[in-house]
């Protein structure tokens, strides 16, 4: 059970340490004091959503801690963690405005799901909120299996093996093409792609060689006319190369007189080689784009080729070579693919009889579970006032046969959806379509009572389920959670008289401000104060007559209390 609980900087809590009582503990106090802030606290530390919005304002970090005495099947959780067994555990979290947080179990730092796999072990929470996702069809079959869910461990885990055997087989059959006729689809294929590429010749770079071609060949004309210009300053009367023979036979005059000009000379000889050589190979090169229109026009078509190629088969002509391999590889498998197949299929059969077997299996257990839950759930809310409901798991197949199934999972065959009526002569309907909200809190409290007595949380919590219910209905709701609370630690949010009036332990929260900040507090009341508190609850006044009214209220639920079983 929770024995302490220690809160700091969330909500309107600055710090908060509360110790708690065995049996029916009752929080009391004003809406909006801050009752419901210690639940998200507990929630927080049990491995529910961080949420940075829970963080007091103006402080960095949150924290919450809660000890827990613990009963044998939570030992033996804890060893399964990882952990020495003892009389008591420790949870404790932080979380900061930053998004980081830290998670430990008696002070050693473990994963949020670790922390949230125990919490699950020790406290189970039924609130307003909750019956959110017990309305959602697509949850209703994890539902139903999380009832006595060790009935089914065996049955899932067989099933789960056999599904992965037929995922991974189906998977390599499809990669050898499945059925004969899908096998010869795909070898046509194949030997199409094959001669697609093998016929277009491929040389290697090609693509760029022939990119750096048309690039060239597209500003054929500009090239051309500048190679001309050039030719023509080099090659007209008195231009370049003229002006350098002129030169060196004017220098060529002076030689013997001035050593110089045999340097000069020497150069400019130099410079005369490499002018001409230029002009010899500008020659050679305004004659390679003298281009016909139908070599471009070629070269364009061959540009189509290859890109089209590399659209379907890779991003560059490599990928394409690398892909024709493959298919050629893959080809060779199909065509000699017959026998390896045959004993595949025969694999596959077996493995689907065998799979046949163990969904039947616990499709059987899961009916079993559903009867049992059908039977309870109507019962238990014909006890808290729900005179004709009926409940009903309906069974929903999602396939003819498993030969029809894709991909295999333990809940790939069947599906369940939660159906209800609560009057006579009223077809039953998808519960989020018929349910009431009064209904539904009902129908909350059984569920939640049923589900318990199957995992055996320590600690159960109960937020404010009692709201939408009056009269000799709230009686019959307050002596259910009070029998509850002979084998449970009660936790329980609740304004009703009827309610409250059955607690063992009370704990009254409130908030004030010193001008600047707000704050939440809690404190366990005295006897004077529970009787002053749940009779100003019923009557809205306080007088003497009225205090002893609820002091005779009190001694009537104790005595009823002692009766319960």
């Amino acid at each position: 059970m929770l024995e302490t609980l220690k809160i700091e900087n969330v909500a309107l809590i600055k710090t908060l340490e509360i110790d708690f009582s065995s049996g029916f503990n009752i929080i009391m106090g004003e809406t909006g004091a801050g009752k419901s802030i210690i639940i998200d606290a507990l929630n927080f530390v049990l491995g529910d959503k961080a949420d940075k919005t829970l963080i007091r304002f103006n402080e960095e970090t949150m924290k919450v801690s809660a000890l827990f005495s613990v009963s044998n099947q939570v030992k033996n959780l804890l060893s399964e963690l990882g952990f020495e067994e003892d009389d008591q555990v420790l949870l404790s979290r932080t979380y900061s405005q930053s998004g980081k947080g830290e998670c430990r179990i008696n002070g050693q730092i473990v994963p949020v799901a670790m922390l949230k796999q125990l919490g699950f072990a020790l406290v189970s929470t039924l609130s307003q909120n909750e019956s959110i996702g017990l309305l959602k069809q697509k949850n209703h079959l994890s539902i139903l299996d999380n009832y006595k869910s060790s009935d089914l461990i065996k049955v899932k885990e067989e099933l789960e093996a056999i599904t992965s055997k037929l995922n991974e087989l189906s998977k390599e059959i499809k990669s050898y093409g499945g059925s004969e006729a899908n096998r010869i689809r795909q070898i046509d294929m194949l030997k199409f792609q094959i001669n697609e590429i093998e016929n277009a010749n491929i040389l290697e770079n090609e693509d760029i060689i022939l990119q750096d071609k048309l690039t060239k060949l597209s500003n054929a004309d500009k090239i051309s006319n500048a190679l001309s210009n050039a030719l023509s300053c080099l090659e007209n009367d008195n231009a370049g190369l003229d002006l350098i023979r002129s030169a060196i036979s004017s220098l060529s005059q002076i030689e013997n007189y001035d050593e110089n000009a045999s340097k000069i000379i020497s150069t400019l000889q130099e410079s005369l080689l490499g002018v001409q050589d230029s002009v010899d190979f500008m020659y050679q090169i305004r004659e390679e784009y003298d281009v016909n229109p139908r070599d471009l026009d070629n070269l364009l078509e061959r540009k189509d080729v290859l890109d089209n190629l590399k659209h379907k088969y890779g991003g560059n002509l490599s990928e394409v070579q690398n892909f024709m391999i493959m298919a050629k590889n893959e080809l060779d498998n199909l065509e000699n693919a017959e026998e390896y197949l045959a004993k595949k299929q025969e694999e596959r059969k077996k493995l689907l009889e065998l799979a046949q077997e163990k969904f039947i299996e616990l499709s059987e257990k899961r009916r079993e579970h559903a009867k049992e839950l059908e039977e309870k759930i109507s019962l238990g809310l014909k006890d808290i006032g729900i005179l004709n409901a009926k409940f009903k798991v309906d069974f929903i197949s999602l396939a003819q046969s498993l030969s029809d199934i894709e991909t295999y999972n333990v809940n790939s065959f069947e599906d369940v959806e939660f159906l209800f009526s609560a009057n006579v002569g009223e077809e039953l309907k998808p519960l989020a379509k018929t349910i009431s909200g009064g209904e539904m809190n009902r129908f909350m409290l059984i569920f939640k009572n049923i589900v318990a007595e199957e995992s055996s949380p320590e600690t159960l919590i109960f937020d404010e389920i009692d709201s939408g219910i009056s009269g000799h209905i709230a009686v019959s709701v307050a002596k259910k959670i009070a029998k509850l609370s002979k084998k449970y630690q009660i936790l329980c949010i609740s304004h009703l008289p009827q309610v409250v009036s059955m607690g063992d332990t009370f704990y009254y929260v409130s908030k004030s401000d010193n001008g600047q900040r707000t704050e939440t507090t809690i404190r366990k009341l005295t006897d004077n104060e529970i009787v002053h508190e749940i009779c100003e609850l019923t009557y809205g006044a306080v007088d003497e007559n009225k205090l002893n009214l609820t002091k005779d209220l009190l001694k009537t639920n104790l005595q009823t209390k002692s009766t319960l079983e």
